[in-house]
């Protein structure tokens, strides 16, 4: 089978770490590694490194690569792509923060790419710690019962994978939907799909993730989505049909930085039907009204020639150092926000509030 880098990107101040270790070690698949970029890397370095010591699976740790946003806004597709650039398995597979996986998580997603298929999965959500909330507990039927072949625009981000070569033949992730959470993900894979790329979506493949209460404003299966979930009980994992191990103590999806992004209300842009919508929709749209790209739009660099020079540089010992060197210079060189021309350090900077550092060589 093809061996997996597991992906995971975070900017929350209390994520899951411990119950994603947890299922980590539960894999029945075991032949991945697991990168973690953390836009906290500076603040909790140690604690996450004797965390994931002595694990039997190679784990690697970054902070985001330079980007302008870095500080001032979200910039998911900054972080996604800082793992792309040291990604060394055959498929990479991408899962949240606030996620347990499923025992055979990986497993599945490892078939798929036995076959060179993308992987979309599905996801379990509860309104709390895996227990029963005021919009109750979560049972939905199951939409699709066996795998089968489906459009890339299915890799949602809770849950896919991807071929690595697919991943850097269409440049990653495009960094010009930092600023802004959403439909990031839709665009990275319409494009993989225009590629040439297939995709398989497989019901089995399961996260289990918890969804900020305060979001839940009608019944938790209408706020959520519906999609190829299983009539399972809670927090139970459906490779040993067991309940999760680990400490679930720590209440938390969410976290201040998120909450400050969340009351913020988003940028928006006018659309073709003369509307206002998020003003990340209008990169979808332009996406489609040029039907034939599958190149990203936003990134001041190719993502092969970041990891060929990555190679040159990680046999030395300061390399790590020296690399994140020429990763500044390959940020975009535009200071302002496409949205509404902004200048990008004058936004409110809701991390800065919070007196967060990033790390610099």
């Amino acid at each position: 089978m093809a061996k997996l880098s597991v992906i995971c990107c975070t900017n929350r101040r209390n994520p899951r770490f411990d119950s994603i270790l947890d299922s980590l070690k539960r894999q029945t698949f075991t032949d991945f590694e697991y990168i973690l970029v953390d836009r906290l890397y500076q603040h909790r370095k140690d604690e996450v490194l004797s965390l994931f010591q002595n694990t039997s699976f190679k784990f690697k740790y970054f902070p985001d690569k330079p980007n302008r946003w870095l500080g001032i806004r979200t910039a998911l597709p900054n972080s996604r792509n800082t793992a792309l650039i040291f990604a060394e398995g055959q498929q990479v597979v991408f899962h949240d923060d606030c996620s347990q996986l499923d025992s055979n998580f990986l497993a599945r997603h490892a078939l798929g790419a036995e076959q060179g298929l993308c992987v979309a999965g599905t996801w379990i959500s509860y309104e709390k710690e895996w227990d029963e909330g005021p919009y109750g507990k979560e049972y939905r039927g199951r939409i699709i019962k066996q795998p089968e072949q489906c459009t890339t625009d299915w890799l949602y981000g809770a849950n896919f994978s991807v071929p690595l070569e697919a991943a850097v033949t269409v440049n990653g992730n495009d960094e010009l939907y930092c600023g802004e959470m959403g439909v990031e993900d839709c665009d990275f894979g319409i494009r993989i799909g225009r590629a040439g790329y297939k995709a398989i979506f497989d019901p089995e493949c399961i996260v289990h993730y918890v969804v900020d209460p305060s979001e839940a404003q009608t019944k938790l299966g209408e706020k959520t989505g519906t999609k190829g979930l299983s009539p399972l009980p809670p927090y139970l994992d459906q490779g040993t049909r067991k309940r999760f191990a680990g400490d679930l103590r720590h209440a938390t999806k969410s976290n201040q930085d998120w909450e400050d992004e969340k009351k913020r209300t988003p940028k928006q842009r006018m659309l073709d039907d003369g509307k206002l919508h998020f003003s990340n929709e209008w990169l979808i749209q332009l996406l489609h009204k040029q039907s034939s790209r599958w190149w990203t739009l936003g990134n001041a660099f190719s993502l092969s020639d970041l990891r060929a020079k990555w190679q040159n540089y990680k046999q030395y010992v300061d390399g790590l150092q020296s690399f994140w060197k020429v990763l500044k210079d390959w940020q975009s060189p535009y200071d302002c926000d496409w949205r509404d021309g902004q200048k990008i350090e004058k936004m409110n900077a809701p991390l800065g509030a919070h007196s967060v550092t990033y790390w610099t060589p």
